[in-house]
């Protein structure tokens, strides 16, 4: 069978089965092609390099087919015969025969063909071979080394080594996720034994993708498969912010994050003596209108527009970003009109406050009216030991001729020693607590009338 096997992951499919005994394989990827003998079944195979369009292309004449190259300057096929001991050649399609040459005894095995040379082993030559194109004529690159036994193949890398590529493969690897396989007709994409390709074409079963519609910035060729590494430019109307590439890591998830990497271009929020209407979002080709502030005039008629390097514009100013000019006096009058203002605005202030402070003081002297009148309203005496009562006109039987009776009277379960204040009526001392016990009137006597009654 022949497989083949995805460099960076070690993923296997088979691409080619129920073949008798393989022995060499040669590529040619411009042209989406392989090659293959056969011993045991001996023939010269070919097919495109997805496995798909399989045909022998030589079965006659063709005993054990060892090795096989191909010449990419003249697009021919070359092979080793081990049992007759020649080399043969023919186009890619198995036309065309030539016998190039032969060396008996040699029981060719590997073959490489550059442009200028053929390069061959036998089981029987201890050294590699290098024979002239052209003149058949041997350039003997090196001599017979025993120690190397049996060469059993061989390649040649040069510095003018001509690099047979597909371009639809060799480029972010086709778009595929796993295996790009070019074909006469272009490329197909492929997965690893036992994995199914999904209905993209591209992308193989349980393949994380990371996503490629993003809304700041633009992939740039790129495959959004785990392990790729892709350029990016940012949208237009976006800045870029790191230098750096995006890679796909294993959880289908771009790294860094893709909206670190651009961000918005927006216009100033503030402008030199002015203020933008409401409802400006700042955006790059978007006109909005100014408001200019107290004292100043605009220099424009129109609405200001921001450019795409993110800076305002006018159309009748050009490299500037002030909008509003200082406004001119043109009279004494209009001159007076900032002093007007701010002598209205202070004498206002004035007037507020003394305005305050008269409230304050009408309250004060209503409360303390109020207080007076509240006081004189609780207690009334009318003349020198006539009656003491919380009433006006109060009736004869509540009336006492001394003080001494009104304590009787109103305190009769008490003793009093009779001992009273000459300043202050109602004041006794108790014989029990010997204690004086201050009344909750105190009444002063000028001129035998009480003019003030006062709560202790």
């Amino acid at each position: 069978m022949i497989r083949v096997v995805q460099h960076a992951t070690f993923l296997e499919k088979t691409l080619l089965t129920n073949l008798k005994h393989p022995r060499d394989i040669a590529l040619y990827p411009s042209k989406g092609l392989m090659f293959w003998v056969e011993v045991e079944n001996p023939k010269i195979g070919k097919a495109a390099m997805d496995g798909t369009s399989k045909e022998p292309i030589v079965t006659s004449d063709i005993t054990w087919p060892n090795g096989i190259a191909i010449d990419y300057t003249s697009e021919r096929l070359y092979w080793t015969e081990g049992y007759f001991d020649w080399i043969e050649s023919s186009d890619i399609n198995g036309e065309d025969r030539k016998k190039v040459l032969s060396d008996p005894g040699a029981h060719l095995r590997s073959i490489f063909v550059d442009s200028q040379f053929i390069y061959y082993t036998g089981y029987n030559r201890q050294r590699i071979v290098r024979i002239n194109k052209t003149s058949e004529a041997e350039a003997r690159v090196m001599k017979n080394y025993p120690e190397l036994g049996v060469i059993g193949s061989v390649k040649v890398y040069t510095d003018n080594d001509i690099v047979d590529v597909n371009p639809l493969c060799a480029q972010n690897n086709g778009l595929c996720s796993t295996f790009c396989f070019p074909t006469p007709s272009g490329r197909t994409c492929g997965c690893q034994d036992n994995v199914k390709l999904l209905s993209d074409q591209r992308t193989c079963e349980g393949v994380p993708v990371c996503p490629t519609s993003l809304p700041s910035l633009q992939l740039l060729n790129c495959v959004p498969y785990p392990g790729e590494s892709c350029e990016f430019k940012c949208m237009e109307g976006f800045k870029r912010i790191l230098e750096v590439n995006v890679t796909c890591d294993s959880l289908g998830l771009w790294n860094p994050e893709t909206e670190t990497l651009c961000s918005e271009i927006l216009c100033s929020s503030s402008l030199p003596n002015a203020a933008l209407t409401s409802g400006c979002s700042r955006r790059i080709g978007e006109s909005c209108g100014i408001t200019c502030k107290e004292y100043y005039s605009p220099l424009l008629s129109d609405d200001i527009i921001c450019s795409e390097n993110g800076e305002w514009q006018a159309k009748n100013i050009s490299n500037s970003t002030e909008f509003c000019e200082p406004k001119e006096f043109t009279n004494e009058s209009d001159g007076d009109q900032l002093t007007i203002g701010l002598s209205t605005g202070v004498g206002g202030l004035v007037l507020i406050i003394i305005i305050i402070v008269i409230v304050i003081c009408l309250k004060r002297i209503k409360t303390r009216k109020r207080m007076q009148r509240e006081a004189e309203d609780t207690i009334k005496a009318y003349g020198k030991n006539q009656y003491i009562t919380h009433q006006e006109n109060a009736p004869e039987e509540d009336t006492y001729a001394t003080l001494d009776e009104m304590n009787f009277k109103d305190l009769g379960y008490m003793e009093f020693d009779k001992h009273y204040d000459p300043d202050v009526y109602g004041g006794f001392v108790l014989d029990a607590a010997d204690e004086y016990l201050k009344p909750s009137v105190e009444r002063k006597v000028v001129d035998n009338d009480i003019d003030e009654v006062s709560e202790i």
